[in-house]
């Protein structure tokens, strides 16, 4: 259903798998966990196709990086959260992207990145499965985000339950799920901790959101 295209250029380049609903729709990146773009998560982008989206998987973890890059997690950073604001703007280019909004769904390690790429202006809603940003990372989010966190609501670690205090502080509307007994990975056919019914539970509510904050 969808096509592999080439995101970026010299310097921010990377690839991505393009799917695009039959109707116009905003814009939705998903970004992976380590894995890159494997046959599932391809799936994943069909499937946000056909709920209206113009469905865009970065591959955050190809390309060619300089010797920096490959020896400095931070600088590996910089170039992932780059790569995605080039995504979103790429995507705001295409003829189907109606209204012009994009969001990102991230897993794992892309949770952290598309919550770090949103401090690029480039976002209008964010949906980060089990990840977080520490002390240092947080910046200020303005618009809305879901959490998709594992545990109950009381056991969430020292570092999650800052982050969302201090999202709240700041004026972000966040919303958070709880998934009591799932591990992280639970939402990644890829990972082995997958949870299909929980994932797929877990993803029609992360298709509401996205309708709800997208397509105003």
């Amino acid at each position: 259903m969808g096509t592999e295209v080439t995101l970026g250029g010299a310097g921010r380049s990377g690839r991505g798998y393009l799917s695009e609903p039959p109707r116009p729709g905003p814009g939705v990146l998903l970004v992976p966990d380590r894995s890159g773009l494997s046959p599932e998560l391809r799936e994943r982008c069909d499937w946000l196709a056909e709920a209206g989206f113009v469905a865009l998987g970065v591959d955050v973890h190809a390309g060619e990086r300089s010797a920096t890059e490959q020896t400095d997690p931070h600088a590996a950073t910089v170039r992932a959260r780059g790569l995605i604001a080039v995504a979103a703007t790429q995507l705001r280019g295409r003829p189907k992207l109606r209204p012009t909004r994009v969001g990102a769904v991230g897993l794992g390690a892309g949770g952290r990145l598309a919550l770090l790429a949103g401090g690029t202006g480039t976002l209008h809603a964010v949906v980060s499965y089990y990840a977080v940003l520490a002390a240092a990372e947080r910046t200020l989010l303005p618009f809305p985000v879901l959490l998709q966190l594992v545990g109950r609501p009381g056991d969430q670690p020292d570092e999650a339950r800052g982050f969302i205090r201090d999202l709240r502080r700041s004026g972000t509307d966040v919303t958070v799920r709880t998934w009591s007994g799932m591990q992280r990975g639970f939402a990644d056919p890829t990972d082995p901790a997958y949870s299909e019914t929980t994932a797929i539970a877990s993803w029609v509510e992360t298709a509401g959101f996205l309708v709800e904050h997208l397509r105003s």
